[in-house]
């Protein structure tokens, strides 16, 4: 009697506290699921592809897009942040030769909070070798994705019990 009050306690102890110690492992926090994509943009030398990032009050540290490299050519592929003075405030460059076709890939950079930026995609690529980037569907905007940095490990893990609650309990 004594084992199975033991052996109870510790798979509850044990599914308590695994969110908790995976959620360590957790750097960013993706805003939203990828959108359906769309057609493309071939972005290369005169031919940059300009979009709008609203940053709420949160850690922006990245921005993911989907980009169609079919030659997996040896240019680069650049990312550039403009403040409302189009000033640069950030740039990431990824090579060509990791980005596989149709994969997603991630422009990294410091933390940035409460601002609006124009990003911009440029290339060193001629129109032949040009990456391109997917679009939205029924769009002309870029399809991508923002990656925010947790505010703070309490919170990420109490929003991690907190969505387990709600799926539980079956509260929308």
């Amino acid at each position: 009697m004594n084992s199975i009050k033991l052996t109870v306690i510790f798979v509850l102890l044990l599914l308590f506290f695994t969110p908790a110690l995976l959620s360590l492992g957790i750097r960013f926090i993706p805003d939203r699921q990828m959108p359906e994509t769309g057609g493309s943009q071939k972005v290369y030398i005169g031919n940059a592809l300009n979009f709008e990032i609203k940053n709420p009050d949160k850690n922006l540290v990245g921005v993911v897009v989907r980009v169609k490299n079919s030659t997996r050519n040896n240019t680069f592929l650049k990312l550039q942040l403009l403040n409302e003075n189009n000033n640069l405030v950030a740039e990431s460059v990824v090579n060509g030769l990791s980005i596989l076709d149709g994969s997603e890939v991630r422009f990294s950079f410091s933390t940035f909070k409460d601002q609006t930026f124009k990003g911009v995609f440029t290339s060193d690529a001629i129109e032949q070798n040009a990456m391109e980037i997917y679009l939205e569907r029924d769009s002309n905007s870029s399809a991508y994705v923002l990656l925010y940095k947790p505010a703070s490990r309490l919170g990420l893990i109490g929003g991690i019990y907190s969505g387990w609650l709600k799926h539980l309990f079956g509260v929308k």
